[in-house]
């Protein structure tokens, strides 16, 4: 074979392995990682919505289908059994998850709710006060925010927690139920209390708890495997929050139609949420009071309660800023 042919032949078999390389390397740097996130269409679920609007979650190399679901509790059930790999949800269905050793892990806090739930009532049942719930039936939505904050609530108002005839509702049940009369009342968030007030009207009477009720929206993953993806998931929702916080009325606009909502209503509604992705000492406090009220009514199993501690995993947003992470888990924050 004479030289020249040689030489052209070796140039052009290294020429097509390295643009192969190159195709391949290229190719895996910009394949996104597919991932499924489950949430809400509520006003505390914005960050979601608006990071997947925005293209926040492409700009961390994520392809994120945001799947949603009428309540975190459902969400956090459909990312126990493998069909979501993040989910949010309120600390109640969170704590009710780990009481029974289900497998999770609590990312970050991404929002933290102030007198946001409320109940509902039927002013021609004759009630306009807490107190007047007395012998009425009152509906919630069971291992949620609604059932928790009810108990709270009763409490607040001077009533045991007898008082009331508790109806068991789905999320989208709540509103027609107290339209149509099933129930007197019912304890709930928006959407699904927006809902119910624009059905009765004048009707309508709304009693909330004050500070006395906090509760916190939480990213969570399986407690199995490494969960890749978290870190480019925690930086795209603290872009969204920040962006919330600048502009609510502006975001309000731009997700209204996920969320269902008059784009008007929201930011009134946001005005009872911090949204900031942070993971603190006070979600764990919070789990373990709630843990103690599951136990004292016989809706977890009896025992001390549970060390939260270890299904906290703040690793990544700790990576991302130490700052963001007050959690007294023994780790260094410097």
């Amino acid at each position: 074979m004479p030289m020249n042919t040689m030489l052209l032949r070796v140039f052009t078999i290294a020429a097509a392995a390295a643009l192969a390389s190159a195709w391949w390397l290229h190719g895996t740097a910009t394949t996104p990682l597919a991932l499924r996130l489950g949430t809400t269409r509520t006003p505390f679920s914005a960050v979601v919505w608006l990071a997947a609007s925005r293209g926040y979650f492409s700009a961390e190399g994520l392809a994120v289908t945001v799947v949603p679901y009428g309540s975190g509790k459902l969400a956090l059930a459909e990312m126990l059994a493998g069909k979501v790999d993040f989910a949010t949800a309120a600390d109640t269905p969170i704590m009710f998850a780990l009481v029974s050793d289900l497998p999770l892990r609590v990312l970050a806090t991404i929002g933290t709710s102030i007198d946001a739930t409320e109940v509902v009532a039927r002013r021609d049942r004759g009630i306009a006060t807490g107190r007047d719930l007395a012998g009425h039936r009152v509906g919630l939505v069971q291992g949620t925010t609604s059932q928790y904050f009810l108990d709270t609530f009763l409490e607040v108002a001077g009533l045991a927690a007898g008082a009331i005839e508790r109806v068991a509702l789905e999320t989208d049940d709540l509103a027609p139920a107290l339209a149509d009369g099933r129930v007197d009342a019912i304890a709930a968030w928006a959407p699904y209390s927006v809902r119910a007030k624009a059905l009765l009207g004048d009707r309508a009477v709304t009693m909330r708890a004050g500070s006395m009720y906090r509760w916190t929206w939480n990213l969570v993953a399986s407690g199995v495997g490494d969960n890749p993806g978290a870190a480019g998931v925690l930086r795209a929702l603290r872009r969204a929050a920040a962006d919330l916080q600048a502009d609510p009325d502006g975001v309000a606009t731009e997700i209204a139609g996920p969320l269902g909502m008059p784009a008007e209503s929201l930011p009134e509604e946001w005005r009872h949420t911090r949204f900031a992705v942070t993971i603190d000492q006070a979600l764990l406090v919070n789990l373990e009071m709630q843990a103690r009220w599951a136990i004292g009514c016989g809706l977890a199993r009896p025992g001390a309660v549970p060390d939260f501690l270890p299904a906290m995993a703040p690793g990544p947003l700790r990576a991302i800023d130490p700052a963001l992470v007050t959690l007294i888990d023994g780790k260094d924050r410097r």
